[in-house]
C-alpha cells in the first residue's frame, strides 16, 4: 500500500509530516489550517470528536461521534465499493461537516494519495488529471458539467463518484446515465456517519432503489419514516424525518421529509413530490434555473403551496404555462398559488438549498 499524503498547492505532505508540523507556521488558509489540525488530532488517537450537523432543516447543531463509528464507516465504504487501498482521491467537500472528514479519515486509514481542496461549487476547474475515488454535493457536479462541459472526458477517467447531501434532479440523473464512469447517489444523515445505503445511478447495473450496505438494517415507524441501525450508530436505532417506502430488507426508497409536508385547507401535499414533477416541466420547457417548493401561511387554508424560482422573474406567458404542465402530473389541489423570486438561494455551509423566502 503506498503511503498516505496529502497535497495543497502542489506540495506533498505526508503522515511525518502531518504529524510533526506547527500548524501555524503553514502558508494555509484558516479552513486548510483547520483541516489540518483535525487530520493530527486523528493521528495522534484521539477518541471521539465533535461534528456539526449540516443544518438543512434547522439550525447545525453538534453531536458528538466516537473513533470506533467512524473506522466502522471506513469499513462500510471499502465493503461498499470495493477500496483495495492505495487510491487517489479528491478531498473538495467542507471538512467542517462528517463528509468532508470521512473523506480525510478514509485517506488516511487507507493510505490515500489525497488532493485536498477549500470548497468550491466547481472543484475540477483547475484539476487535469483523474482521481480514483471523489465524493461531490449534486450542485458541484452540475456546475462541472455546466460552466466547464470539457471536463466531462475527464470525469469519465475516475474509477468512483459519490454524490450526496442533496437530491439530485432528473437533468442530472439524466445527464449522469451519459457518463462512463459508475456515479452512485449515496444516502446518509451526520447520526449514521456518512453513507449507509448507495445507488448505482449509471451503467447496466443502475438501481431503482438504495440498497443498504452490508451490516446495516432498516425499518419504518408508525410515521412511515427510516430508522437506520448500523455499526456505525453503535448499533443503536436511528430515527430520521425521511419518509420512505421499504421494497424488502435491504432496498429502500426515499419519498420525502416528514417536514415538508403542508396541510393545505386539509390536503397533504408532499413539496419534493411536486418538486419532482416540477422537474419534468423543466426539462421539457428546457428551463434551467433552480427552484423549490415550500408553504406559506394562509387565513382561509392555513398554509398554501407556493413555488420560488432563482434569478430573473420569468414573463407571466412562461409562468402561466409552466402551471398547465405541472396540472397534468399532479392534482389541482397540488398546484401552487403564487411564484415568487429570489436572486440568490441561501444554502448550507453542505450546498443544500434553505427553503426560505
Amino acid at each position: 500500500m503506498k503511503q498516505t499524503s496529502i497535497q495543497y498547492q502542489n506540495t506533498p505532505y505526508q503522515i511525518a509530516d502531518i504529524q510533526s508540523v506547527d500548524i501555524s507556521t503553514l502558508s494555509f488558509s484558516p479552513y486548510l489550517q483547520k483541516t489540518i489540525e483535525f487530520c493530527k488530532e486523528w493521528l495522534s488517537g484521539k477518541e471521539t470528536f465533535i461534528v456539526n450537523t449540516s443544518g438543512s432543516t434547522g439550525t447545525p447543531k453538534p453531536i458528538e461521534i466516537s473513533r470506533t463509528q467512524m473506522l466502522e464507516s471506513v469499513r462500510l465504504t471499502q465493503l461498499a465499493f470495493g477500496l483495495k487501498g492505495g487510491e487517489t482521491a479528491l478531498v473538495c467537500l467542507h471538512t467542517d461537516y462528517i463528509a468532508g472528514k470521512m473523506m480525510l479519515i478514509r485517506g488516511l486509514e487507507l493510505g490515500w494519495q489525497m488532493l485536498l481542496q477549500e470548497p468550491s461549487s466547481n472543484p475540477l476547474e483547475k484539476i487535469t488529471e483523474p482521481f480514483d475515488f471523489v465524493a461531490f454535493v449534486p450542485l458541484q457536479l452540475q456546475t462541472i458539467i455546466e460552466k466547464t462541459p470539457e471536463k466531462i472526458s475527464l470525469l469519465n477517467q475516475f474509477k468512483t463518484i459519490i454524490l450526496g447531501g442533496a437530491g439530485i434532479s432528473t437533468s442530472l440523473e439524466t445527464f449522469i446515465e451519459s457518463l462512463q464512469v459508475p456515479v452512485y447517489h449515496t444516502y446518509a444523515m451526520t447520526e449514521t456517519i456518512t453513507h449507509i445505503a448507495t445507488r448505482l445511478l449509471n451503467t447496466s447495473q443502475k438501481q431503482p432503489y438504495f440498497k443498504a450496505i452490508e451490516g446495516v438494517k432498516i425499518k419504518l415507524d408508525e410515521r412511515e419514516c427510516l430508522c437506520i441501525t448500523s455499526p456505525t450508530t453503535n448499533f443503536e436505532e436511528i430515527t430520521t424525518n425521511d419518509i420512505a417506502e421499504i421494497i424488502d430488507n435491504q432496498y429502500f426508497k426515499i419519498v420525502g421529509r416528514i417536514d415538508n409536508i403542508i396541510n393545505s385547507g386539509g390536503i397533504k401535499i408532499q413539496l419534493e413530490n411536486i418538486e419532482s414533477n416540477l422537474e419534468k416541466v423543466w426539462v421539457k420547457l428546457k428551463l434551467t434555473q433552480r427552484f423549490f417548493c415550500m408553504g406559506i401561511p394562509h387565513d382561509t387554508f392555513g398554509q398554501i403551496l407556493v413555488l420560488c424560482i432563482e434569478g430573473s422573474s420569468l414573463d407571466k406567458e412562461l409562468e402561466t404555462l409552466i402551471i398547465k404542465e405541472l396540472s397534468l402530473l399532479v392534482d389541482k389541489y397540488q398546484l401552487p398559488k403564487k411564484i415568487f423570486y429570489k436572486k440568490h438561494f441561501l444554502e448550507t455551509e453542505t450546498g443544500k438549498i434553505k427553503r426560505t423566502l
